[in-house]
């Protein structure tokens, strides 16, 4: 598949492996999540910042950052930091992309 691709993460000091699973993004849908919205809305330059503290705590707890609460990211993205770092690696893991080992491939969608 050529998206849910693993990024490393930094958070708190340390860098973790994230890879976002569909039982992260089941999780998240739970609560009204929507990928294809997420993914858009950030696009445009307009993300939802609830979403996406919600999406990275899901994704950098489950690689062990225990600290990476919705809160504290929220904290960390009001002061203009981590989106670059944090954000777009995410959205890169996420967002579908042609296979380099298959470059005939289309994503889906």
């Amino acid at each position: 598949m050529a998206g849910l691709r693993e990024r490393i993460i930094p958070w708190g000091g340390k860098d973790y492996a994230c890879t976002p699973t569909m039982r992260i993004l089941q999780r998240c849908e739970v609560r009204d999540f929507s990928l294809s919205r997420f993914l858009d809305k950030y696009g445009t330059g307009d993300p939802e910042i609830g979403m996406t503290c919600m999406l990275l705590s899901e994704v950098l707890t489950a690689a062990g950052a225990n600290d990476a609460t919705e809160e504290a990211i929220y904290d960390m993205l009001m002061s203009g930091k981590g989106w670059d770092d944090v954000v777009l690696p995410i959205v890169e893991a996420l967002a579908p992309s042609v296979d380099p080992k298959k470059p005939d491939a289309q994503p889906a969608g």
